[in-house]
């Protein structure tokens, strides 16, 4: 995965889409040019297997070609944008870190429910059972608030092979990483592990993932227009792929950066999922924005 390293700095006015969606809005222009050049880069990438004839496909190979490299791109870069903004916005984030899972949190998993161990958090020591790379890891240095995420495009259910594999690697994950990263020098005091189910529709249980609509409402932080333009730019790169290899098709690039970036936002599949999300389900599983609000609550000094 592409990383998209980012200053950290102090939040900056709130993401506003221009709704003609034919420019994108990100919070500097540093970031909005990496973007670009990132949507450009995958825009050339998809091209070059365009050429390929599948003998089933026929002269439709070079459009189903790149129109799943386009799709396959799109969901590999989600989290590395995500990423970015969440550097921006002063978090502390790492992609593809890989975080060693003990064999005493694999037991704890394989012998008990979910709820049994919601407070249970183990010690970084013994042996480990495996090592979970994860798509995002991020810290707030103000709160010790810690996430863990496995990013997932989610436009469809997740094959429950993956699923069975996944969810008690999570799980697991969750009672070991808060030890782990305070040896590795982060002060945690609060961490949470999910699944990002960016569309919605992986089918985690609803208490292991965020859908890509509750982001803002998760973090905190108006990250869901910029991601709505990322969209947005990969749409537009990818009509002008169309276009180059048929121009007549009639899927021009025009009416696609004629479409409003809201258009492009990530849909709410579920209902009261964010009230879920933004519940205080314990003094160690919580989302940042609430993490915030008990801070500011009790009235300490918070930034980024």
């Amino acid at each position: 995965m592409t990383n998209l390293n980012t200053t950290a700095r102090q939040p900056s006015l709130s993401l506003v889409a221009k709704n003609d969606g034919s420019s994108i809005s990100f919070p500097s222009k540093k970031l909005e040019k990496k973007i670009r050049n990132l949507v450009a880069r995958l825009g050339r990438k998809a091209l070059k297997g365009a050429s390929k004839v599948d003998p089933i496909l026929g002269r439709n190979s070079g459009h189903v070609s790149v129109g799943a490299s386009f799709q396959r791109q799109h969901g590999l870069h989600l989290p590395n944008v995500l990423a970015a903004l969440l550097k921006h916005y002063g978090l502390v984030v790492f992609t593809d870190h890989k975080i060693p899972v003990f064999q005493t949190a694999r037991s704890l998993v394989e012998g008990n429910t979910p709820d049994a161990l919601r407070d249970v958090r183990i010690q970084a020591s013994g042996d480990v059972a495996f090592h979970y790379k994860a798509d995002l890891v991020v810290f707030c240095p103000t709160s010790g608030w810690l996430g863990v995420f496995d990013g997932k495009r989610g436009l469809g259910n997740s094959d429950s092979s993956s699923k069975l594999a996944l969810e008690p690697k999570l799980r697991a994950v969750h009672l070991s990483v808060s030890c782990y990263m305070r040896m590795q020098g982060y002060n945690v005091v609060s961490n949470d592990t999910r699944v990002i189910d960016f569309y919605g529709q992986t089918g985690y249980p609803t208490d292991l993932k965020v859908d890509g609509c509750e982001l803002d409402d998760y973090f905190g932080i108006p990250v869901q227009q910029a991601l709505a333009a990322f969209n947005n730019a990969m749409a537009v790169e990818r009509a002008k792929a169309f276009n180059l290899m048929a121009p007549a098709s009639g899927d021009q690039t025009g009416d696609v950066m004629a479409q409003p970036v809201s258009d492009f936002l990530f849909p709410q599949v579920h209902q009261n999922a964010v009230a879920d999300l933004l519940d205080d389900t314990g003094a160690d599983t919580m989302s940042l924005s609430t993490m915030r609000k008990m801070l500011a609550a009790a009235s300490l000094p918070l930034a980024a």
